[in-house]
């Protein structure tokens, strides 16, 4: 007589194939996990995001005034431009308090002064404003627009920011 092989235990090979499926997902839960905190973005990460796209965007609507001559003066293309100043300085102010202190400390203080830069050029545009002298005004007020990013936002570190999106 020979001998036989017992039959497979049916409930031990379920158990077996159970481990496997749950052993398989837990990997890839902790993967995922894994995944997700090293690519996540912190607050400040976000702020600092926030806040290096504003200045960017600044930085071009500065240059477009400054490049804005009587003969391609639009007072749409000023509104906007002043506008998107206008709002690129509150979505500053609005994520300052979400950076470390000292990040935090230079970025008020560069867009308050910056702010009032802005208001106080905007403000000698605007008086006694004549054709005659209304391409110096002009030429003056953009220059004053890019000095004052220059003194104050351009120096804000924002090397290794993506600012794309």
């Amino acid at each position: 007589m020979e001998a036989s092989t017992p039959p497979a235990d049916p409930v031990a090979k379920s158990n077996r194939t159970v481990l496997i499926v749950i052993g398989s997902l837990l990997v890839v839960i902790i993967l995922g996990l894994v995944v997700y905190l090293a690519t996540r973005q912190s607050e400040e990460e976000k702020a600092l995001q926030a806040v290096c796209t504003s200045r960017a965007d600044i930085q071009k609507r500065v240059e477009s005034l400054a490049s804005t001559t009587v003969t391609n003066f639009t007072l749409n293309g000023f509104k906007e431009n002043v506008q998107g100043i206008s709002n690129d300085v509150s979505t500053i102010r609005a994520n300052e308090a979400k950076l470390n202190p000292n990040r935090k400390q230079e970025i008020q203080a560069a867009n308050q002064a910056f702010e009032t830069a802005v208001t106080t050029t905007l403000k000698s545009l605007g008086t006694s404003l004549s054709i005659s002298n209304a391409q110096d005004k002009l030429k003056t007020a953009g220059q004053e627009l890019v000095n004052s990013y220059k003194e104050t936002l351009a120096p804000v570190d924002c090397s290794g920011v993506d600012i794309t999106n």
